[in-house]
């Protein structure tokens, strides 16, 4: 039986947000199923993906346009956000935010554009609460806002993704030209410490 068919009536082991699995060799093994995207929208990551890679190539039209097709569904815009906290937050580990820390978003808000600085306040918040595991604060949050809220928001997140991502490729491209420049200087014996 796989997750999305387990339910209370199902005859399997469910205990709401955590599930109990059994392996073939029928030992128990913990899986915690996400609260934000129960059901990965395939779609929606891929578009998520194309919006940050639009971004990385200064095309932010695209990238506006995404979110804002991304936030127009609640089941998009959960795998959107879900994709983009991961992205975010990746090497981090969840539960382990102490209380009262709060998480930054790399954006800097239009001068001009009033909802900026409301958009970049929720993505922190969102992320922050997905750090903390708390991801019941993420999905209230999603079902709450307006959909024109939830755009702005996955900008900020769909930026801070983007900057990050772009971050560890050049952070790749340096150690690559290293690299490249190590074993071009003396092919013929190995390194010497």
């Amino acid at each position: 039986m796989s997750l999305n068919q387990m339910t209370p009536d199902s005859g399997g082991d469910y205990h709401g947000r955590d599930f109990a699995v059994t392996d073939r060799r029928h030992s128990v093994v913990g899986l915690r199923v996400s609260v934000v995207a129960p059901e990965v929208d395939t779609g929606a990551q891929a578009l998520t993906r194309a919006a940050i890679a639009a971004l990385n190539r200064r095309d932010q039209l695209f990238s506006i346009r995404a979110a804002t097709t991304l936030a127009a569904e609640q089941r998009s815009a959960a795998s959107a956000v879900a994709l983009l906290t991961d992205i975010l937050l990746k090497g981090f580990p969840r539960g382990a935010l102490r209380p009262g820390v709060r998480l930054d978003v790399d954006f800097k808000p239009t001068p001009d554009d009033p909802d900026c600085p409301k958009a970049q306040s929720i993505a922190r918040d969102v992320l922050t609460a997905a750090a903390a595991g708390d991801d019941a604060f993420v999905t209230r949050t999603l079902q709450t806002l307006p959909v024109e809220t939830i755009g702005d928001v996955l900008v900020v997140l769909l930026y801070s993704a983007a900057g990050r991502l772009e971050h560890f490729a050049g952070v790749d491209g340096d150690a690559a030209d290293a690299y490249y420049d190590a074993t071009a200087a003396n092919t013929d014996a190995p390194l010497e410490g």
